[in-house]
């Protein structure tokens, strides 16, 4: 049936306001459910768990989601009721505190898997809406926006939580009633701009069949893509959840750090998101992709060195940049590989790779450390270890991206260290110009200096220009006298 334009540009907006209140929801809820579980006296092995078991109903619910959207075709009914029960799962979490169970954690994980279930189950019906709702030729600006906002949601919803972790004792489980509260509510609000959301309508989905699949194997390129995708994600997970655990239970910080470690991570990845956009288009998304994950893979191996809270601020700084990169690239670079016909087929199997690798990490890891403890590995002990295999296997996949990917759409074929010398150059101009710029009055002199230097290079080019028509021959030629 279509959308006006009028339509259109409602439906747009209530979409950002919509990622705003979502973010406030992730990051008052999810962010925490693995510091909750420590407060309820989880252990290491748990708290893989709490990672992977809800992830498996993440993955689980992709097919039958997909397939309800093929038969019943409205995308509005089945993302709304799906986001509803999702969140409303949340309510027995905020009261568990209260409830005095006698297996609270049983509780949690299954409350969790749910909620992760109906969560994954409005992501087809939700990506197919809004892309038939933005128009193609703005895609980018609206996302970026989209983003922009999600950011600073996500920047405030954090500093909330640590001031309430300021507020309450450690062993006070009302915190986290409080900001559990708040997110859910900012969840409920987040429905109400989707329901104001218009729907154009949808036609039958195509559903991939087997013969897609042995498809999905012929395409060599995102065969080896997904392949060294699953090792590098395994690597990431095997460690995830167990940073806070190091943060909170190991080096004694308050609740207030597991927010402020976020907050540092968000805001180096929101100001480097357009950099690495800019060396995406200029150089392709392979050579980025193997820069910042060779970046990315060193994270859990300087947390081997931690001793104090206060020493994760660098390192989440450079994760933060080095991971808004890899965000950027993998999925340029998976829509470059994919051929356009089967794209969204690719793209529901590659997420149910990426599910089993977040699956199988925090498995593998909660493993490590439970067949570790008392025991020391080349000096390592404990969550050590699983931060050690995780910063080798990382660097394994990372290594593999620049062995064996290739970049199908060449923009300016360069070495991963051509772009990392030139991105150093363009912050130390960046760190140059915010000194000189606090000064006084230097916002004039700036700008007359780059005036003269336009003058400058007009002159230059004015002057080649001379030169160039110096040494061309004449228009006419001389007349030869017999």
């Amino acid at each position: 049936m279509g959308l006006t334009e009028k339509e259109r540009y409602e439906s747009m907006s209530a979409s950002v306001s919509d990622g705003f209140f979502s973010a406030i929801l992730f990051y008052l809820t999810s962010t925490f459910f693995g510091a909750f579980a420590l407060a309820l006296g989880a252990d290491n092995t748990y708290i893989g768990l709490l990672a992977s078991v809800p992830l498996i109903f993440w993955t689980v619910a992709q097919y039958p989601a997909a397939k309800a959207v093929d038969r019943n075709g409205n995308r509005k009914l089945i993302t709304l009721a799906s986001l509803a029960a999702s969140r409303l799962l949340i309510i027995p979490l905020i009261l568990l505190p209260t409830m005095h169970m006698a297996n609270p954690l049983a509780f949690l994980i299954v409350f969790v898997s749910m909620s992760s279930f109906f969560n994954a189950f409005s992501n087809p019906s939700w990506a197919s809406w809004i892309a038939d709702i933005v128009p193609a030729n703005i895609r980018g600006r609206f996302f970026s926006t989209r983003l922009r906002k999600y950011t600073a949601a996500s920047i405030i919803a954090l500093l909330f939580s640590a001031g309430v972790f300021t507020v309450f004792p450690k062993t006070d489980l009302g915190g986290f009633q409080l900001i559990f509260s708040v997110g859910a509510a900012a969840g409920i609000i987040s429905l109400y701009f989707i329901y104001r959301m218009k729907d154009p309508g949808i036609e039958s989905a195509h559903i991939a069949s087997a013969s897609s699949i042995m498809y999905f194997w012929k395409n060599r390129a995102m065969r080896k893509f997904i392949l060294i995708f699953f090792v590098w994600q395994f690597g990431v997970t095997l460690s995830v959840p167990f940073y806070v655990v190091r943060l909170v239970k190991y080096l004694g910080a308050g609740y207030e750090w597991v927010s402020f470690q976020v907050i540092l991570m968000s805001v180096s990845m929101l100001v480097f998101h357009k950099t690495w956009g800019r060396y995406l288009d200029r150089f392709g998304s392979r050579v980025v992709l193997s820069l910042c994950a060779l970046g990315a893979a060193f994270y859990p191996f300087f947390w081997l060195f931690v001793r104090a809270p206060y020493q994760i601020i660098p390192i989440e700084i450079m994760s933060g940049i080095a991971w808004s990169g890899v965000n950027i690239a993998y999925f340029s670079y998976m829509l470059e590989i994919s051929p356009s016909q089967k794209r969204h087929f690719h793209l529901a199997l590659f997420y149910i790779v990426f599910g089993l690798a977040g699956i199988l990490g925090p498995l593998a890891g909660s493993s490590i450390s439970a067949l570790s403890a008392g025991s020391s590995f080349l000096g390592f002990e404990g969550l050590e270890i699983v931060f050690f295999f995780s910063w080798l296997i990382r660097l394994a996949g990372a290594v593999m991206f620049i062995k064996f990917l290739d970049e199908i759409a060449i923009r300016q074929r360069v070495r991963a260290s051509y772009v990392f010398g030139d991105l150093m150059k363009y912050g130390q101009k960046k760190a140059l110009s915010a000194v000189y710029l606090t000064r006084s009055g230097s916002r004039k002199a700036l700008s007359a200096t780059k005036r003269r230097l336009k003058r400058v290079n007009m002159e230059k080019v004015s002057n080649a220009a001379r030169k160039i028509k110096a040494r061309r021959p004449s228009g006419r030629r001389r007349q030869v006298r017999p």
